[in-house]
């Protein structure tokens, strides 16, 4: 079981080592503490693949040079890759997040609502249109960014080691339909 920690307000925040502030945004000890923290203790339990909360801020230059050394930190201390989170931010933030992620070593992005709010927001036909326009442009950008400095997921292997890997016809029983 996941520790929690007593929230603002009284209540447990279920994601470990982050209080909610009074603004609602993850607070912790240290440029992304509590972040780093859950993320080396995840790690540690043998997992495949980590998605986290952007370990930090980015409406300032302090703020987003903090953050980078935060998610720096991050890559250093774990052997597996890793994706941030969106966690409901403005578009804008979570481009900035994407790519100072990606530049300290991060695999990509997991996003939401930071992409399609607004295509979802609109119950005209023609803001919902332009919303899913807009969601559409915001993944190409996030992708390119995520390619441009990210880390692969898993490193490219030479053909001939994915050769001798794969047994004659392996392909053949790998669908139930035959």
């Amino acid at each position: 079981m996941c520790p929690t920690e007593p929230a603002a307000g009284g209540g447990a925040d279920l994601v470990p080592g982050r209080r909610r502030g009074p603004d609602q945004r993850a607070v912790a000890p240290g440029p992304g503490g509590g972040i780093l923290t859950s993320a080396f203790h995840a790690a540690a339990a043998g997992i495949d693949m980590l998605k986290v909360e952007f370990p930090g801020y980015v409406e300032t230059s302090a703020g987003q040079d903090a953050a980078l050394a935060a998610c720096q930190r991050l890559h250093e201390g774990i052997d597996l890759p890793w994706v941030i989170l969106s966690a409901g931010v403005g578009y804008e933030d979570f481009k900035t997040q994407v790519e100072i992620s990606s530049r300290a070593g991060a695999s990509g992005y997991l996003a939401g609502r930071s992409i399609w709010r607004d295509a979802v927001s609109h119950h005209d036909p023609a803001e919902r249109a332009a919303g899913i326009q807009a969601a559409r442009g915001r993944l190409d950008e996030l992708n390119k960014v995520a390619r441009s400095y990210g880390r692969p997921y898993s490193p490219a292997r030479p053909l001939a080691d994915v050769l001798t890997a794969m047994p004659d016809g392996w392909f053949a029983g790998w669908h139930p339909q035959g």
